[in-house]
């Protein structure tokens, strides 16, 4: 009898090591976590029939265990976090525990574990396996705890295999995510970068949002001279309104350098009630060269879950990325109105060049010189000598209103005009007469002329001359006395069929009669000082016994002195004719 039982006991032992090393066999064939837990857990319950069961692995952080697996008790306590600071290094029973005051305590009592077998692997506790009472009432025998032992003792490194195999997987999947997003933003940027329209990198970015993240709401602003306007929106049809009443909400979206969303982020309260007010989950400020210069406001998703950070850092990028392609296409813009405008300059300065004299007439008995200088804006500056008959030469100097090439195309009309009238009008007032009425009825209200023009008999040196409200010549005498040429009548193109005035003068030898255009005396300082008629006046007595080449060069010498490094606003224009 002795012997049989003494069989009977190896046969057991043997039955057990053969069970113990199929389960062995199962868990090692799998890095599955979950496949793992559930075979270390309902072999046991199922060969003991034993009520229920659960697994608590350690995380890795301070005491903290988690409930990865569960059997026989609520599943929704499953990922329960459990601090436990001691657990004990050998089998226990939950009654000999009941003295410790612990939380782990209380929830093993909760659940109705009866015994507790540690998960050990070499010096390191790596979890905790529980079972309940059997079916039967019974009592674990110590064979079947000695059996519990060991399957806790074995599967530990199986156990650690399989939350490492979990933490790689979680990070290929991590990987993978990153992957998928930076190659949607890479597409995205690439189509970013094929516009340079606004409105459709906006629209890009809209769909981007509802596509990739299954935004249901959203908003985007972007900033314009400290103004938020919103570029596209869906879901917040009163947003509009709500931030013209709160334009407060502007200076505060200027101080928004990091993303807000549930806890995260430092907010004033009054941001904290605009984003409850809107119902926002998510505002994140888009960044151009360290400025705050546009906002992503996002309300909650399709699927309703929360934004995660791998999230929000997906859309602070895209944001940004769509922000630096709003600005390029805005600096594209810019580049190409001003190539449109250097080019349109050109045009006007070649118009120009081309309408003025080349070279200046020798005339008997006077010196003549003149000078342009196109200002960097090509205004509309035109002077011209024409010869009025045997012994008389003209003189003509305008200002046409407006820059650029507009203003250059009135000047070739007010050129052919002029040319084609002085060959039949040779009396200066009823020449400008006739100017005014074509310059009237073939001009828009906002155009007109400023004009001066004048006839000199070079035998008696009688001058003839009306003003159609240009800036008035100075004359100074051969003892320097000043005059200034003022009779004519209106600026040409104002008031058609209007009658002009002539003026005359008698000049004598040693006299000097200096024409000028405003820019001369508009030219700027950087104090915003007018050269202004009484320094050209004061440069002309200065200089009226000198040549007229050297009075010209003392007037622009003196011109440029004054503006210093202001650059030149206008067109500046100069004639000084010299009776010699």
């Amino acid at each position: 009898m002795a012997v049989n039982k003494s069989n009977r006991e190896i046969d057991e032992q043997v039955m057990e090591l053969h069970s113990l090393f199929e389960i062995s066999k199962a868990i090692s064939s799998t890095l599955n976590l979950q496949a793992i837990l559930n075979t270390i857990v309902l072999t046991p319950m199922g060969r003991m029939m034993i009520n229920k069961a659960a697994v608590l692995l350690y995380t890795g952080i301070d005491n903290d265990y988690m409930l990865e697996s569960v059997k026989g008790i609520p599943k929704n306590i499953l990922q329960t976090k459990i601090s436990i600071e001691s657990i004990p290094q050998q089998p226990f029973f939950v009654e000999t525990l009941l003295s410790t005051k612990s939380g782990w305590i209380d929830f093993l009592r909760a659940y109705n574990f009866y015994i507790g077998f540690p998960i050990i692997s070499g010096n390191k506790t790596v979890g905790l396996l529980l079972f309940g009472r059997k079916l039967s009432g019974e009592q674990f025998t110590q064979k079947e705890i000695d059996f519990l032992t060991s399957l806790s003792h074995l599967s530990a490194a199986v156990i650690e295999n399989g939350i490492m195999f979990r933490e790689l997987q979680a990070v290929n999947t991590k990987l993978d995510k990153s992957l998928q997003e930076l190659n949607t933003l890479f597409e995205i940027s690439r189509e970013f970068n094929t516009t340079f329209d606004t409105r459709t990198i906006v629209k890009l970015l809209s769909y981007a949002l509802m596509g990739q993240l299954l935004v249901n709401k959203y908003a985007i602003l972007l900033k314009h001279n400290n103004h938020y306007t919103i570029e596209a929106s869906k879901g917040y049809p009163a947003l509009h309104s709500y931030l013209e009443n709160n334009q407060q909400f502007f200076i505060l979206f200027n101080e928004l350098h990091t993303p807000l969303y549930g806890e995260t982020g430092i907010a004033s309260s009054s941001v904290i009630q605009f984003m409850l007010e809107n119902k926002i989950s998510v505002m994140i400020p888009m960044r151009y060269k360290e400025q705050t210069t546009g906002l992503l406001i996002l309300g909650e998703k399709v699927n309703k879950t929360v934004y995660t950070e791998e999230e929000i850092n997906f859309l602070t990028i895209l944001g940004n990325q769509a922000l630096i392609s709003i600005e390029n296409a805005r600096l594209v813009v810019e580049m190409l109105e001003k190539q449109k405008m250097d080019e349109e300059l050109a045009l006007a300065r070649e118009i120009q060049s081309d309408l003025l004299p080349k070279i200046i007439p020798a005339v008997p008995g006077i010196e003549l010189e003149a000078v342009n200088i196109p200002s960097r804006y090509v205004g509309g500056d035109y002077y011209d000598f024409i010869k009025c008959g045997e012994d008389t030469y003209g003189i003509v100097i305008a200002d046409v209103s407006g820059k650029g090439v507009p203003a250059a195309l009135l000047m070739a009309h007010l050129q052919a005009s002029f040319h084609s009238l002085s060959e039949v009008i040779y009396v200066p007032a009823r020449l400008v007469e006739r100017l005014n009425t074509i310059t009237f009825r073939n001009t828009s209200s906002d155009k007109f002329i400023t004009l001066f023009f004048c006839c000199l008999n070079t035998n008696t040196f009688s001058m003839e001359y009306c003003n159609a409200g240009h800036n008035p010549p100075i004359v100074i005498s051969n003892d320097c006395e000043i005059k200034i040429l003022e009779a004519g009548g209106l600026i040409l193109g104002m008031i058609p069929d209007r009658e002009y005035d002539k003026g005359t003068i008698q000049l004598h030898h040693g006299d000097t009669v200096v024409m000028y255009t405003d820019g001369i005396t508009e030219a700027m300082n950087d104090k915003e000082e007018e050269f202004g008629e009484k320094r050209l006046i004061t440069v002309c007595k200065e200089q009226y016994q000198h040549s007229a080449s050297q009075i010209k060069d003392a007037i622009i010498t003196a011109i440029h002195s004054h503006c210093g490094t202001v650059p030149q606003g206008d067109d500046i224009t100069l004639i000084v004719m010299k009776i010699l």
